[in-house]
């Protein structure tokens, strides 16, 4: 790849600076793919390098993107370790700087994940305030505005799974009016934001409001992101059956075709298994024949196999 390319032309040149470079823009490739292990792997190379060089930015950065894999390793305790460690180091950041600024938030939205694996839901507002609170410093207005949505969206989540509706409702209504000035594409934001908006509005029984939120969450993650298509389908059906007759004329269209599609997908997922199933079925059938014959009657298994051959 490029990046490999630039990192040995790095060290031919014997230029550690732009090697460190590359190993960043690593960790952040592997971020996008969430291979957390290869994330470790290269944000351990850059944090190397960079203390090396003394740039305490790069070091920041990789070590929290570290702590993220981490995180969604399991590695829990690894993980409070890491963002322990680099905490003192963060008195080094420049405010009134946007790469600062950036790094200082997610370092803090790294917290907040933190605590959100283990269901601390209060614990990951308060990080997630924090998070909220640099970013909304950055000047840049496609970057802060891209990054203040996802800080809304994940405070709003956080409330909403203390079942707390009206501040769920309050840090989602505002991610989604963010959409107006975002120059970045973020599908997964939008759907959490609908989806969520829904689940908040069954919360209060507003089954009227909850019904076009679900229904917009599903549009969006369709196709994209299963596990926010199928909780808010979960969600509709329930919001559905709550309320009103006149509710139910005026989405019932809208609700028969979303039903007609995970139905229709189901059965495709079902008869796809069934014929993985099938193959793995056949394949143990097959090698413990071959094992029991090519085992214990090996001798006779090979000159079987010849002469068939022959």
């Amino acid at each position: 790849s490029q990046i490999e390319r630039i990192i040995k032309y790095s060290q031919e040149k014997k230029n550690p600076y732009y090697e460190m470079i590359a190993n960043s823009n690593k960790v952040f490739f592997y971020s996008d793919l969430n291979d957390f292990q290869k994330m470790i792997t290269s944000a351990d190379l850059t944090i190397l390098q960079a203390r090396k060089l003394s740039i305490y930015k790069k070091e920041i950065e990789a070590a929290t993107k570290k702590a993220w894999a981490q995180v969604h390793l399991g590695l829990i305790n690894e993980a409070e370790k890491q963002l322990t460690d680099i905490d003192p180091l963060l008195s080094k950041l420049d405010t009134n700087n946007d790469v600062d600024l950036n790094i200082l938030g997610l370092y803090w939205n790294t917290y907040q994940e933190f605590y959100n694996v283990q269901e601390k839901d209060k614990e990951a507002v308060s990080k997630g305030l924090k998070s909220l609170e640099y970013f909304s410093k950055i000047k840049n207005r496609n970057n802060r505005t891209h990054r203040l949505i996802q800080a809304y969206t994940s405070i709003g989540s956080n409330y909403l799974f203390q079942s707390k509706a009206d501040s769920a409702l309050y840090y989602f209504t505002i991610g989604k009016n963010l959409f107006d000035f975002n120059s970045f594409p973020d599908k997964k934001s939008l759907a959490i934001i609908y989806s969520g908006s829904g689940m908040a509005y069954s919360i209060k029984k507003n089954y009227k409001a909850a019904i076009p939120a679900l229904i917009e969450g599903i549009n969006v993650s369709k196709g994209k992101y299963p596990d926010i298509y199928n909780t808010s389908f979960a969600q509709l059906s329930e919001a559905f059956d709550n309320s009103t007759r006149e509710d139910k004329e005026k989405y019932r269209t809208q609700y028969e075709k979303i039903k007609s599609d995970i139905a229709i997908n189901n059965k495709l997922k079902s008869v796809e298994m069934e014929n993985i199933q099938k193959a793995t079925d056949k394949n143990k059938v097959s090698k413990y024949i071959m094992d029991y014959f090519c085992g214990t009657y090996f001798e006779w298994c090979s000159l079987f196999i010849l002469q068939s051959e022959g």
